[in-house]
């Protein structure tokens, strides 16, 4: 089991599915082994959710604020690597959810909301504060 991480725009009409969220942008990260969910919510200090499920047992995607989400990324990235004995804890026995792993798909996270690789073309007209993340 994976991940499935995808940056949105909030939109004003609903999709089919009833979501008011559009893809803008599937990092190239963007399926993490579901492995490092321990490992990420400890050095995030952030218990987030992949998804809730209404009162018709139905499965719905959890938005966060970009704004919110980049804080969280910067403060576990630094303390996997300040802290990394902190972490080896997290790393299952199967190997699907490394440290290095974890720190390769933060860093790369990151870089690419930095701008890189025409990030800001695809982006020109929504500002980070506009775009939401999903797990």
């Amino acid at each position: 089991m994976s991940y499935d991480i995808r940056w949105c725009v909030e939109t004003v009409m609903p999709d089919n599915d009833g979501e008011h969220f559009c893809v803008v942008r599937i990092p190239e990260y963007d399926s993490p082994t579901y492995n490092y969910r321990k490992m990420f919510v400890a050095c995030m200090d952030w218990d987030y959710n992949q998804g809730e499920q209404d009162a018709d047992g139905n499965w719905h995607p959890c938005y966060y604020p970009m704004k919110e989400v980049v804080p969280k990324l910067e403060r576990g990235l630094k303390e996997l690597r300040e802290h990394p004995e902190r972490y080896r804890q997290y790393e299952p026995e199967n190997g699907w959810g490394t440290l290095p792993g974890a720190i390769k798909c933060i860093e790369s996270w990151l870089h690419e909301l930095d701008g890189e690789d025409n990030w800001d073309a695809v982006t020109n007209d929504w500002p980070i504060k506009a775009l939401w993340w999903r797990w």
